[in-house]
């Protein structure tokens, strides 16, 4: 730096380094530039995080989930909206909580991370607590101060999951449930199968789907009141055969529907009330053959596979239903041997075998029967007068009024020429008796036409018996014997032929 001074005619000049100021001023004005551009960078900076906090701020109130920084005295800190939310709702007067009070307890959760030395890892801890199942992430602060947690709502993951599951199980429950369907109905269609053995199998199966114990099937053979097929599981043999004489002596007609009563059924297998169901069986025609009866267990696997106790019964009830159906048909189709050519009634062996079947019913269930029997008056002298052909439309004559006046469980048939027998099951001699009368009436004043301008009278006559009064082998011998005093009674008014 030079400075100039005048003097006389002189002039002096000094010089002055001054490069150390003009550095300092030179560094002065850059720092302070340098100082601005910090100001204005960091304010900028203030700014972008205020703006960056205010939006993690947004981001962490409405996230679905919990958050919270809690201390090492396990004290919540700091939380975002969702846990003030639920915290106001069960602490409203409290501004500090501990963690382990938000689901409800009253000390720290057992073997939690922030008391143990291996708080420093990363865990997952499950709460469930009325109804609400929470995922718990313990994520430990750096410096050992705390921690801090992400409380995840998994109810609705966890119900999901649930059903999932027993959605799954309740397909496998059906399935094998249809398998073992599909298996029996494939015995079912073997040829020769036992039809005892099977029926034990199905019935077997049925009360190890509802939980129950026993159970109770009767199947009525083609002709009503005779047992074709009967299974009991779980009951003693005096309550099986209470319940067998029960529905024999209240046979049901064509129409109606029987079902046992309350007192007539055994005790449930836990001493408790009567759980049974009846299911009342039916032909393809629509009457009663028979009744199933089951009993349904407290727990059963019935609820794994959706399917409720009447279900499963309906189920495998209509498969086995159809089978004993087709048996029965097929039995119908071999009947037809046991029927007489020129009256289609039954003949003498299909009636001496539902008279067996009647003395074996007699003597295990007290259940009598009767005995009518019909002989035609004056076949011989039709036949020889008018030939054969008349004495066979008399035969058809008298048999169809026969036909008119027995009932359906009753057994018709046409043992010799002109004698038919009557069986009635269930049939004391008294109505016997009655129903004897009533066929007399129905005979009065019937004639046949034989030859043109001639008719003979339609003339029959009857005894009965029955095995409240006669011994059961013995019935229809004694009916044969009153048959004979009224034949003699009838030729005493009528002349005999030959």
């Amino acid at each position: 730096m030079a400075n100039f001074k005048k003097q006389n005619d002189l002039c002096i000049v000094s010089l002055k380094d001054i490069s150390r100021e003009r550095k300092l001023i030179e560094d002065y004005f850059f720092l302070r530039k340098e100082l601005t551009a910090k100001t204005i960078l960091e304010e900028y900076k203030t700014k972008q995080l205020k703006i960056l906090q205010e939006r993690l701020e947004i981001l962490f109130d409405h996230l679905p989930d919990g958050l919270a920084i809690i201390g090492l005295d396990h004290t919540i800190i700091e939380s975002n909206l969702f846990l003030k939310e639920k915290l106001s709702q069960k602490y409203p007067a409290k501004s500090y909580v501990k963690c382990f009070e938000i689901f409800g307890y009253k000390d720290p959760c057992r073997q939690c991370p922030i008391t143990e030395t291996s708080q420093n890892r990363f865990q997952l801890i499950g709460h469930e607590r009325e109804g609400e199942h929470i995922t718990e992430n313990f994520i430990p602060i750096a410096n050992q101060s705390g921690a801090l947690l992400v409380f995840k709502d998994d109810t609705n993951k966890v119900k999901l999951i649930k059903q999932i599951k027993a959605q799954q199980r309740q397909l496998n429950e059906q399935k094998d449930l249809f398998v073992e369907l599909s298996g029996l109905m494939l015995l079912m269609q073997q040829p020769g199968e036992d039809e005892t053995k099977l029926a034990h199998t199905v019935l077997s199966s049925i009360l190890s789907k509802i939980g129950g114990t026993k159970c109770f099937l009767l199947i009525e053979d083609i002709r009503r009141g005779v047992i074709w097929l009967q299974i009991s599981i779980g009951l003693e043999h005096d309550c099986a055969q209470g319940l067998i004489g029960s529905y024999l002596s209240h046979l049901p007609r064509k129409c109606d529907t029987f079902v046992f009563p309350l007192e007539a059924l055994p005790p449930a297998s836990d001493g408790g009330d009567r759980t049974w169901f009846q299911m009342p069986l039916r032909s393809n025609k629509g009457g009663q053959i028979g009744i199933l009866l089951l009993n349904q267990g407290r727990v059963s696997s019935m609820h794994e596979c959706g399917l409720d106790a009447n279900n499963i019964i309906d189920l495998y009830s209509k498969s086995f239903l159809s089978w004993i159906q087709n048996k029965l048909l097929l039995k119908r189709l071999e009947e037809r041997a046991n029927i007489d050519g020129l009256t289609g009634l039954y003949n003498r062996y299909y009636f001496e075998r539902a008279l067996s079947e009647e003395i074996s019913k007699n003597a295990g269930h007290g259940i009598h029967f009767s005995v009518i029997v019909a002989d035609l008056n004056g076949l011989k002298f039709i036949n020889d007068v008018y030939g054969h052909q008349a004495g066979d439309e008399l035969i058809r004559a008298a048999a169809a009024i026969l036909c008119k006046n027995v009932r359906e469980t009753d057994v018709l048939a046409r043992i010799g020429g002109d004698e038919f027998y009557i069986l009635l099951p269930n049939t004391t001699s008294g109505n016997a008796v009655n129903l004897l009368n009533r066929i007399k009436e129905t005979f009065n004043d019937k004639e046949l036409p034989v030859a043109e301008g001639v008719s003979v009278p339609i003339s029959v006559s009857l005894g009965s018996a029955g095995s409240d009064l006669v011994p059961p082998d013995e019935v229809v011998k004694a009916a044969d014997n009153a048959m004979y005093a009224d034949k003699d009674r009838y030729y005493a008014d009528h002349k005999r032929y030959r």
